[in-house]
């Protein structure tokens, strides 16, 4: 099985690693490719999320011919009654044009946080600014939980769920 992350972000890559081999542990490959999301860097609906998602794992899979999934993961924000989570949506898309969307874990975000989202700010570099000690590659979500959810964690978790109809399509398949 050759699966391809829509990025070239090493957590990313790892992420799709980590929830691949838990279905596929023989004879599985996983590589990234940049490409575009063709949304905002910092999304601010689950739809653009989403939207994210499926772009990259649809290109991802377009610019590696050889591979089977394409898959990828969009981060960002959105509110729900009133509150801001910190969420990511994941996709796997297979040459079939089989599609499957996945959430990742989501919290809401400090008050600050949201203000300065809210402003137009985008999170990484506002908690940069900040001062805390807050770590690029621990993640936001990292962050908040003291290192309790790794951002490879949080984005396998998403990946997983996507994938999980590829690996298990007697599940998701239609009686008639």
């Amino acid at each position: 099985m050759i699966i391809v992350i829509g990025s070239a972000n090493p957590a990313k890559i790892a992420a799709a690693q980590k929830a691949a081999e838990l279905y596929w542990a023989d004879n599985l490959t996983v590589t990234g490719v940049a490409v575009e999301s063709g949304v905002s860097d910092m999304p601010v609906t689950d739809e653009e999320m989403l939207q994210g998602a499926l772009n990259r794992a649809r290109a991802a899979l377009t610019a590696t011919p050889n591979a089977h999934i394409g898959v990828a993961v969009e981060g960002g924000t959105h509110v729900l009654m009133g509150k801001m989570f910190l969420t990511a949506w994941a996709a796997a898309v297979d040459r079939n044009g089989n599609e499957h969307i996945a959430h990742d874990p989501g919290t809401t975000v400090p008050k600050a946080w949201e203000q300065a989202i809210t402003n137009g700010e985008e999170l990484r570099p506002y908690l940069k600014a900040t001062g805390l000690p807050y770590d690029e590659k621990q993640s936001a979500v990292g962050f908040l939980t003291k290192g309790a959810l790794s951002r490879v964690e949080g984005m396998s978790i998403g990946l997983r769920l996507a994938l999980a109809p590829f690996a298990n399509p007697q599940a998701y398949a239609h009686a008639k």
